[in-house]
């Protein structure tokens, strides 16, 4: 799915750009995570690690992670707040989709 550009985005860099598209789908991954999974009427769907408050703590881990990789070896791969920025939208993302069967459990 692709979004157009806000009018209002018009005199944006490119670089503001890409900070309100990863901050408007952040914002959509949450939204999709409490209506699918904090709100669902059908309590099968509400796992209890498909809440807003996991992903924000997935997203804040990521990027922790990113910015020890950067302190770590700052001369090697350079680690950008772009970077940042996509890992943050990826983790925001992980769980807006759930796929599941029960597995019953085997007595031996």
């Amino acid at each position: 799915m692709t979004e157009t550009i806000q009018p209002s985005e018009g005199n944006l860099s490119h670089e503001q750009k890409f900070n309100a598209s990863i901050a408007r789908g952040i914002s959509s991954a949450l939204s999709r995570i409490e209506e699918n999974f904090e709100r669902n009427p059908n309590l099968e769907n509400r796992l209890s690690y498909h809440i807003r408050i996991h992903t924000q703590g997935v997203m804040h881990r990521s990027e922790s992670i990113l910015n020890a990789v950067r302190q770590a070896n700052p001369n090697s791969h350079k680690v950008t707040e772009r970077d940042i920025g996509l890992a943050k939208f990826a983790a925001a993302w992980h769980d807006t989709v759930q796929n599941w069967k029960p597995n019953p459990v085997r007595r031996c």
